[in-house]
């Protein structure tokens, strides 16, 4: 853009999870401040941003409830971004799924990029955060939970223990959840080169180098973000080895990403884990695009379509 004002709506003139991560990963740089990307919900435009600034820093809540779109008539869809990621990066799905569903993002800190203190918490403990901070806007059931990516496995633990204390849960949603019991660095390294190596392969020449140049363009891009995060995975993989996925006693949906490179080795897939452990059955449902770009244009039509279809059958008792 040409100009942008101190008063123009970071959202409303197309900002997207990527460039907001490139954003406070500058503002860390310059400033020496860590915040969340979830900041923009509250100070969505330079003039309230260097306000919010100049106020210090604050005690944070272990996690936080975020309005990614907060109005609607429907019950409340509640979903879990992956670690080091945030709830902006369910704006395109919130908006495509339409006016008339609230849609809340979950952010455990610490998982936002933002500094902890001591211990790592338990995903058994952040998943009893998240319910109080659903409990605080729905204290009812039933509830509709998911999560994308690490989210994944912190939605599975919320489901769960809802179902424990005695609510119900209507939907559980997992977003291609590439995090589980069987979860392997070495086997995503080896898968993800096979799978790069294949679509190069099947490519004309042209495409080869567009292809290559747009890797290397992105590493760069992503690579100060990456920094940025690098406490957060580090706080992800902590809580991933500590925890043991236990049978839930329902039914869940599983969104595949049909661009991955889990696809060709179905028997490693971390995603299909989770139907070992379902004990009413997992449904897959495989959609547009890959881990990340499902979430986003042009692909996530698609899953909203899908999603937006499970959650009306999941809802329809409650409108009965």
């Amino acid at each position: 853009m040409p100009r942008i004002g101190l008063k123009d709506n970071f959202f409303e003139i197309g900002g997207r999870s990527l460039i907001a991560a490139r954003l406070f990963a500058r503002i860390d740089q310059e400033l020496g401040r860590k915040l969340p990307l979830a900041t923009l919900f509250k100070a969505p435009t330079i003039e309230t941003l260097a306000v919010l600034l100049g106020e210090g820093k604050a005690s944070a809540p272990p996690c936080l409830v975020l309005p990614v779109q907060p109005n609607g008539s429907r019950p409340p869809f509640f979903c879990i971004p992956g670690g080091g990621s945030d709830a902006i990066v369910f704006q395109d799905l919130s908006r495509e799924l339409g006016p008339d569903q609230p849609f809340y993002g979950l952010q455990a800190r610490g998982l936002d990029a933002t500094p902890i203190e001591g211990e790592f918490p338990s995903v058994e403990q952040v998943a009893a955060d998240f319910i109080k901070a659903i409990q605080g806007l729905q204290p009812q059931g039933p509830y509709f939970v998911g999560g994308h990516c690490f989210g994944c496995l912190l939605a599975w633990e919320v489901a769960g223990q809802l179902k424990a204390q005695g609510h119900e849960v209507g939907l559980l949603g997992l977003l291609d959840p590439i995090v589980s019991n069987v979860f392997s660095g070495e086997i995503l390294g080896r898968d993800r080169l096979r799978y790069h190596f294949q679509k190069f392969r099947g490519m004309s020449l042209g495409s080869k180098c567009g292809y290559f140049f747009e890797k290397v363009r992105n590493f760069g891009r992503t690579l100060v973000v990456r920094r940025r995060i690098a406490q957060s995975y580090d706080q992800a993989r902590s809580m991933h080895s500590r925890y043991q996925l236990r049978p839930y006693p329902g039914r869940a949906v599983v969104f595949l990403a049909n661009d991955s490179f889990f696809k060709p080795v179905p028997d490693r897939d971390p995603r299909r884990y989770y139907e070992r452990v379902a004990l009413e059955g997992i449904h897959y449902i495989e959609v547009k695009g890959d881990h990340h770009s499902m979430l986003h244009q042009p692909s996530v039509p698609g899953l909203a379509a899908e999603l937006r279809v499970c959650l009306a059958q999941a809802t329809a008792p409650a409108f009965a």
